[in-house]
């Protein structure tokens, strides 16, 4: 008897040890931090310069230099303007605002902004014209790139699920980057973003929770359409979440470059800096430089690249930055100075 009491006992301590190891497991695995694709399989991101890597190979003083964007019209569809019933939203001044809070490109004037520069050039000479209060216009600036755009779609998807109503709408916008020195268009680019909220209500049709943003049509008329409810708000937040996966896809067309200075254990000191745009929790990868890689008649195409690993900034000065490890390629290659650096920006959700 006492045997069998003591082989259960047994039992029940070995249960409940095992019990606790899945506990920890899983509380281990549901804190390990998610990382974006390219850092989780060390996948090099596109934008690498060549050009910038040459001349730190050759000896030649060499600063990053940030991408100049003019942002021009965006095409507005007369549906999407019904949606939102604003026939006088700028969506180029939003995406505008947008990339300049990144702080990695030179944006330059749009449209509007050049028609009135030309227009206070035009004045000099004018019998009206007086210098001492005019402003310092200089040299227009050329951009490198166009960006230009339109709303491809607006979509209500409004169903009744139950207890409730999901009110969702997409909204789409087709890019183009053109290369404004040959008129090359360099890349094309369909974004989306949806943005969903959830009405409940009652089955008299009043109200529990959710949006309170009803026309005066009753609740129990909404159709699939979207028609019978006001969608603005919702129009509108999908507009600023597409916008906002607008910029992080430039961000990441066009990345940060430079390289490192100092390696110290897990944490290492690069020339990605404020001015550059580089920011705390964006991500940078660690590329080894090895031969060059010629074509038949002698053209750089590139070089050999020993991908390291993947870095994550912590802090950001006027001059340099650091980053501590995510992950190495291989835990015998560890980073080391003039090392090129390359740039990823955080999710839109960090």
């Amino acid at each position: 008897m006492k045997k069998k009491l003591f082989l259960l006992l047994i039992i029940l301590i070995l249960f409940l040890a095992a019990c606790k190891t899945t506990d920890k497991k899983a509380e281990t695995k549901k804190e390990k931090p998610q990382y974006p694709e390219l850092v989780e399989k060390l996948i090099l991101p596109s934008g690498f310069d060549n050009t910038y890597v040459l001349n730190l190979k050759e000896g030649i003083p060499v600063e990053f230099e940030k991408t100049a964007i003019r942002v021009l019209d965006f095409e507005k569809s007369p549906s999407f303007l019904k949606a939102i019933r604003n026939t006088d939203i700028n969506v180029e001044e939003k995406i505008k605002s947008k990339i300049a809070n990144t702080g990695r490109f030179n944006l330059l004037g749009t449209e509007e902004d050049l028609q009135a520069v030309i227009k206070e050039q035009m004045r000099i000479g004018d019998d009206s014209f007086d210098s001492s209060d005019a402003p310092e216009l200089g040299y227009l600036k050329i951009a490198a790139y166009v960006l230009v755009g339109k709303i491809t779609h607006s979509i209500p998807k409004v169903k009744q699920m139950g207890g409730y109503f999901s009110l969702k709408v997409s909204v789409g916008f087709s890019l183009t980057m053109t290369n404004a020195e040959t008129g090359e268009v360099v890349y094309t680019k369909e974004i989306s973003a949806e943005n969903e909220d959830k009405l409940f209500v009652s089955s008299e049709g009043m109200i529990i929770k959710g949006p309170r943003n009803l026309t005066d049509k009753p609740l129990n008329a909404i159709g699939a359409t979207g028609s019978d409810i006001d969608l603005v708000p919702q129009y509108l937040k999908a507009l600023e979440l597409t916008i906002a996966e607008t910029v992080y896809f430039l961000e990441e067309k066009h990345p940060i470059m430079g390289e490192v200075v100092n390696v110290k254990d897990s944490e290492i000191i690069t020339t990605a800096n404020q001015a550059d745009g580089i920011k705390p929790g964006d991500y940078i990868f660690i590329v080894r430089i090895g031969d060059p890689m010629k074509d038949s008649l002698g053209k750089l195409l590139g070089f050999d690249k020993e991908m390291i690993g993947a870095y994550q900034i912590s802090t950001v000065e006027s001059n340099m930055s650091r980053a501590v490890l995510v992950k190495l390629k291989n835990p015998e290659a560890k980073p080391q100075k003039q090392d090129i650096v390359i740039s990823l920006p955080a999710s839109i959700n960090d």
